[in-house]
């Protein structure tokens, strides 16, 4: 491939030696051949350079076009597309893991049971505590008389799972604050390694709560 340039700037490449030059001046010259030169007029060979990073079968192209006295080097890097195009996609898979992750501690529960949880530990705790007000004990010994669970074993499960639910979510909610403040900071093609690492700190977190 050949180039005509002028002034450090590529005005055509070609092909072929066929095809004409369209000079400074406004005159026409061919064919076109390496080595042609007329004031600022020249016509170089093209070199063509191609480095391969990518690591997948998605990638993207990025040519970088260098103008010299004698050549024209363009420079092909060939890269994986990132897997998350921007910083708001990459919070949003975060979110997503989260939801996942908690998931595996609250299983597939209704939404209108899930909403109940709160009072539901309220009145576990008061039950232990022997404080239990009339509706607490109704909601406790009601769901255990269901079971066939005792009152207050029921009660110390319902405190488990809320105390292990919490810390949980300390744990989840300082992890994702981290890692967007993280994601913010980085460049997309650092985003999927961020998220990695997030993952892996939190299955090493659930673990060390046993779960």
């Amino acid at each position: 491939m050949l180039a005509h340039i002028r002034n450090g700037k590529i005005i055509r490449k070609y092909n072929s030696e066929k095809g004409w030059l369209i000079l400074e001046d406004g005159q026409k010259a061919s064919p076109v051949v390496e080595g042609y030169e007329n004031g600022n007029d020249k016509v170089v060979s093209v070199e063509s350079i191609v480095i391969d990073n990518s690591t997948s079968s998605s990638t993207r192209s990025i040519d970088v076009q260098e103008v010299f006295d004698d050549r024209v080097v363009i420079t092909t890097t060939i890269e994986d597309v990132p897997l998350y195009p921007d910083a708001d996609a990459a919070k949003t898979a975060m979110v997503d893991y989260i939801d996942a992750f908690t998931r595996t501690l609250t299983g597939n529960i209704p939404a209108d049971e899930k909403l109940s949880w709160t009072q539901k530990e309220a009145a576990a705790r008061a039950y232990q505590a022997a404080s239990a007000d009339a509706s607490q004990t109704a909601m406790i010994e009601g769901e255990a008389g269901i079971t066939g669970e005792a009152p207050g074993d029921l009660a110390v499960a319902i405190i488990a799972k809320a105390d292990l639910y919490r810390a949980v979510v300390v744990q989840i909610t300082g992890l994702r604050r981290m890692t967007e403040a993280a994601i913010d900071a980085a460049t997309p093609d650092q985003y999927e390694s961020i998220l990695a690492a997030a993952m892996t700190q939190a299955e090493a977190a659930k673990a060390a709560l046993g779960l």
